[in-house]
C-alpha cells in the first residue's frame, strides 16, 4: 500500500511538469507499474495464503499415534495429505512464477524510466524524485512526510502591549507585550516578544505605534538581528501625538527569529495604555513545500 501511495505521488511530480513527449512516456510507465504493484500484492497475498495451508497440511502428514511400543503414522491425515497438498503445491508453484515474471518486468520498467530520465534533462529533478520513490529511498519519504505536516500546520499570533517604553541611549530594547489576542502554533513568546518560526514558508508581519508627547519613534523589525523593516518619525513638541503602522513580508526557514525593538536613543519612545495602542502580529501565507 505504501509503494502504492508513492506511485501515486510521483504520477503527480511528472504531471506538473511541462508536457514533452518524453514526459508522457514517464506517465505512462508509471500508471503500468502501478497496476504492476497491484498485481503483485495480490499474488503475494495469494502466496501467503497457499504457504499457510500447504505448511498446515504438512505439519497434519508428520503426525504420530502411539500404539504401546510402536509409532504409526496416521494414515487418515496422510490421505488426506495426499489428495490436498499435492494440488495446493502446484497452484503454489504457478503463483511464485507468476510472481517472479511481475519481477522481472517491474525491473524492465524500471529500466526504461531511467532511460528517459537520461533523455529529459529539463525535468531532471522530478526524475530523481520519481527514481527515489521507486526505490523506496527512506530519506525523501521522510522529507515527504515532514512536509505534509507543515502543510496542516497553522500559525497567526498578535500581541499587545498596554505600556509606555521609553529609550535607552546605551541599548536598543526588544519590545515585549502585556496580552495576546491570538498565537495559533505557540510561536510567539509574549515576555520575550520574540516570533521563533517553526514552519518555514513566507509570512506576513505588521505592527502599530503610538508616539509620547515630543519623543520620536524609533522602531525596527529585527530578523535574525539584521534590520527588515523600520518605522521612524520626528519629535515635535508643537504636535500633537500620532499613530503609524508598518508592515513587510518575509521568507523565513525554521528556527528564524523576528521582533520589534526600539533604538538606542533617549529621544526615542512608544505610548500606550488600557486603549492598547502598540500592537505586533503576523502570520503565514505560504508554508514552503520542498
Amino acid at each position: 500500500m505504501t509503494n502504492l501511495f508513492i506511485y501515486l505521488l510521483a504520477v503527480g511530480i511528472v504531471a506538473s511538469a511541462p508536457s514533452t513527449g518524453i514526459d508522457d512516456a514517464m506517465k505512462e510507465l508509471l500508471r503500468r507499474m502501478i497496476q504492476l504493484e497491484a498485481r503483485y500484492s495480490e499474488l503475494r497475498r495469494e502466496n501467503a495464503e497457499l504457504r499457510s495451508v500447504v505448511t498446515s497440511q504438512q505439519t497434519i502428514d508428520g503426525e504420530y499415534t502411539n500404539d504401546g511400543s510402536n509409532i504409526k503414522r496416521n494414515l487418515r491425515n496422510e490421505e488426506a495429505s495426499e489428495d490436498d497438498t499435492v494440488p495446493l503445491q502446484r497452484k503454489l508453484n504457478i503463483q511464485e512464477r507468476k510472481i517472479q515474471q511481475l519481477t522481472e518486468k517491474q525491473e524492465k520498467l524500471e529500466e526504461r524510466l531511467r532511460d528517459l530520465e537520461k533523455e529529459s534533462p529539463v525535468n531532471t529533478k522530478s526524475a530523481n524524485q520519481v527514481q527515489n520513490m521507486i526505490l523506496g529511498d527512506k530519506t525523501f519519504v521522510k522529507e515527504l512526510s515532514s512536509t505534509l505536516s507543515n502543510i496542516s500546520k497553522k500559525c497567526a499570533f498578535s500581541g499587545v502591549r498596554t505600556r509606555l517604553m521609553l529609550g535607552d541611549s546605551s541599548q536598543a530594547q526588544i519590545v515585549t507585550y502585556d496580552e495576546q489576542n491570538a498565537n495559533k502554533g505557540k510561536d510567539f513568546d509574549i515576555d520575550t516578544g520574540i516570533f521563533t518560526c517553526e514552519v518555514p514558508g513566507i509570512y506576513y508581519f505588521s505592527f502599530t505605534m503610538r508616539s509620547y508627547h515630543s519623543h520620536s519613534i524609533g522602531i525596527t523589525l529585527v530578523k535574525n538581528g539584521e534590520l527588515a523593516v523600520s518605522m521612524l518619525t520626528d519629535g515635535d513638541p508643537d504636535t500633537r501625538d500620532i499613530m503609524q503602522s508598518q508592515s513587510v513580508m518575509l521568507d523565513l526557514v525554521a528556527e528564524d527569529e523576528v521582533w520589534l525593538q526600539l533604538g538606542p536613543h533617549d529621544d526615542y519612545a512608544v505610548f500606550s495604555s488600557g486603549s492598547k495602542y502598540i500592537t505586533f502580529n503576523g502570520f503565514i501565507l505560504y508554508p514552503n513545500l520542498v
